[in-house]
């Protein structure tokens, strides 16, 4: 029996207008345009689901987060969200170390010192005192950083002598002394203690996370995973599709921490292609970090950093991966036919990122080969060269409103105004596709992105630091999730617009049109969302069909 959605209708290219209906039939879409030719193609018996003027968009499309990450934080990790004071760390910290033996290991996520009322991170010391018989790690939203208590570094083997590793930094004090706080690659030297996770967490925690991010609108995600757990991952990905339980459309990444891996990863991301390569898991896909955090001030930038808007002479970032090493890996993942997406956030390191790929393969790529995922700076003499070498951008204008306060301070006022070029790169003819990078930084929220790149306005500090000449319409912000993200993310053969024989992913919206308030977009939930043309999510108190 074929199914009539009724409502206002975005295809998912903003070059179409807003029609009337969609009409699904088993898992396809079979028509879309005008009501009266709806009903006629859909027959007598068709089922008419009306939602009068409301909102009906493609599935959304996350092109970089890390859901897997999520759900094992859901599932094993002590939250820090809610804390608004090194006071409120320690006592969540000591509650989770009351729950533990003597040795176990706490690890706590969400840390985010700008909510804190001290304006700062903790130090090793403070978290000493609130578990002095467990090793503690806490990870910044960022994902870039982690502050460790002593345990934890006594394990790490972290001392007054020991030296930054490269493309990482280990905080000190006046005198020598590690205060905890590590940046980057130095977060490994920690990590690597961390007990091994079971694989019924990372399955139970996806089971959790893709529930959040279809109660979001999002149908599919690009997932780009963590170091070091590619099969773990991989592994809870399969399990839920063996048992017909993968809700959401998932391309999983290979998370290359160095060139000394690459060889084993692209073998086994060629081997786990050739076994799992459908329209609900797909792979294909290596991801390299090339510089550091716009939150934490690592990313690799042509001018100094600031901090409160005040620059910090002399310090313009680091390389996590080596110029030459990104050449190789470039090189070595393209002429594999593998799909390369390299985190570049600073000017300097999307240049360096072109430039390596310009030395090492040369040639056209095809569409959206190369992602450069963030590119929250960019220099305007890229935007051509991005186009031509035919890269995607997969960026977060979340970032904008949930920390736009942040990174104006961290960029100072002129670099903030030219920050998330959203405009000039589609105006350039690159394909910018927009994400979440939740759990990092953000929640798997698309209302905040389209928000920030529609008003380009933090939700607290300055309100007009970011240029208004980078704002997005309304319809371009839906089309950076969905059609363009689509095409960012490998999924365009099958989803992305609605049209004719594409599969139905479908989500209506409680908001109405193409022209919603300021307040409605912040508001944008979906009433219901439909994968390959079965509803996955209906939103509580809404009666449908």
């Amino acid at each position: 029996m074929a199914i009539v959605i009724k409502g206002s209708v975005f295809t998912g290219k903003t070059s179409r207008p807003l029609y009337e209906a969609v009409v699904v039939e088993d898992n396809m879409i079979r028509y879309v345009g005008w009501l009266d030719e709806a009903l006629r193609v859909a027959g007598n018996n068709a089922k008419v689901l009306d939602f009068d003027k409301r909102l009906v968009t493609p599935g959304f499309i996350d092109s970089h987060c890390h859901m897997a990450v999520a759900g094992l934080y859901m599932e094993i990790g002590v939250s820090l969200q809610e804390a608004e004071s090194i006071a409120d760390i320690i006592e969540i910290i000591r509650r989770a170390s009351a729950a533990k033996r003597s040795g176990e290991w706490i690890y706590a996520y969400g840390l985010d010192e700008s909510r804190l009322k001290e304006k700062r991170l903790p130090t090793r010391w403070e978290l000493d005192n609130a578990a002095p018989h467990n090793p503690v790690v806490v990870e910044h939203i960022s994902g870039h950083l982690a502050v460790a208590n002593s345990e934890a570094l006594k394990r790490a083997g972290i001392t007054k002598e020991t030296r930054g590793p490269s493309g990482g930094v280990i905080e000190r004090d006046v005198e020598g002394e590690p205060t905890g706080v590590l940046y980057d690659s130095a977060m490994m030297l920690v990590y690597k203690n961390l007990p091994q996770v079971k694989s019924e967490h990372w399955v139970r925690g996806l089971h959790k996370a893709q529930k959040a991010w279809l109660s979001r609108g999002f149908t599919a995600v690009e997932d780009t995973g963590t170091f070091g757990s590619w099969k773990e991952i991989v592994g809870a990905y399969k399990a839920l599709l063996r048992e017909g339980e993968l809700r959401v459309r998932a391309r999983v990444a290979y998370a290359l921490q160095s060139l000394k891996e690459l060889d084993y990863a692209l073998n086994i991301v060629d081997d786990e292609s050739r076994r799992v390569d459908n329209e609900w898991l797909r792979f294909r896909l290596i991801k390299f970090f090339y510089d550091g955090s716009g939150l934490a001030r690592t990313a690799l930038l042509y001018d100094d950093w600031c901090k409160n808007y005040e620059p910090i002479r002399g310090y313009k970032g680091v390389r996590v991966t080596e110029f030459n090493d990104a050449k190789t890996i470039l090189k070595k993942v393209i002429d594999r036919g593998l799909r390369v997406a390299v985190h570049a956030i600073g000017d300097r390191a999307v240049d360096e990122v072109l430039k390596a790929y310009s030395e090492a393969v040369g040639r056209p790529l095809e569409e959206c080969e190369l992602s450069i995922v963030h590119a929250l700076l960019v220099s305007s003499k890229s935007f051509e060269l991005l186009r031509k070498v035919k890269a995607c951008i997969k960026t977060q204008p979340g970032f904008i409103y949930t920390h736009g306060h942040v990174y104006a301070g961290n960029f100072c006022e002129e670099r903030a105004r030219h920050a998330f070029p959203l405009k000039s790169m589609l105006r350039a003819g690159v394909v910018v596709a927009s994400s979440t990078d939740a759990p990092f930084v953000s929640t798997p929220n698309p209302a905040e992105g389209v928000y920030g790149a529609v008003y380009r306005r933090p939700r607290i500090g300055r309100p007009n630091v970011f240029g208004k000449d980078e704002a997005l319409s309304f319809v371009e912000a839906l089309e950076t999730y969905t059609h363009y993200s689509a095409k960012a993310t490998g999924w365009d053969d099958i989803v992305g617009v609605l049209e004719s024989g594409k599969r139905a992913d479908i989500v209506v919206w409680n908001i109405e049109g193409a022209t919603p308030s300021e307040q409605d977009i912040l508001s944008m939930r979906p009433i219901l969302v439909m994968v390959n043309g079965r509803i996955m999510y209906k939103a509580p108190g809404h009666v449908i069909g």
